[in-house]
């Protein structure tokens, strides 16, 4: 049975208005970043900006950019779900073809912060009881980064509202809610 739950998304830039042509493909903004993932995948690298600030130490190019999209110019990158419901083929395939097509900035030949070809990434990995074993000693303890330290009453309300927010959005969309 062919898995057709796969998408390939594009990273925007909002403040390079278009059009942006790419051979067949056209955008209202300028492409940054081409991926492909199911689930919330396409959600990752905002969360992973929004803990990072652009003075740290071996950010990656569009790591940079959605930093200064979001925490410099406070405004939001426009992401596109460029098709869905796919395989996970099709949507390497098509990954690859993007990337091609728009062109990198690695390799002085476009706008994309993507640092592969595309159809590389990693799909339905999973550990091993050792190795979650292993990572989760790692982290244990001192180790830890959050060893020792409390959140504020303040984070723990934030914390709360965004976790009903999740929890009320994970209903509706199993029970409909």
């Amino acid at each position: 049975m062919l898995d057709a739950t796969f998408y390939v998304y594009i990273y925007l830039d909002p403040r390079k208005k278009g059009p942006f042509t790419y051979g067949e493909y056209t955008f209202e903004y300028q492409p940054f970043y081409v991926g492909k993932g199911k689930r919330g995948q396409w959600l990752t690298h905002l969360v992973e900006a929004r803990r990072k600030f652009l003075d740290d130490v071996g950010l990656t190019v569009k790591q940079k950019i959605l930093i200064e999209i979001i925490k410099v110019d406070k405004i939001e990158p426009v992401i596109i779900k460029y098709k869905e419901n796919i395989s996970e083929r099709e949507s390497f395939d098509l990954e690859i073809d993007l990337i091609t097509s728009i062109g990198r900035l690695n390799l002085n030949n476009g706008p994309l912060s993507n640092l592969t070809n595309g159809g590389d990434g990693q799909s339905g990995r999973k550990c091993g009881e050792w190795t979650r074993r292993k990572m989760s000693r790692s982290q244990m303890g001192s180790k830890n980064a959050f060893y020792g330290k409390h959140h504020s009453e303040s984070s723990k309300n934030k914390i709360r509202q965004k976790m009903r927010k999740i929890n009320k959005i994970t209903l509706q969309s199993i029970f409909g809610v």
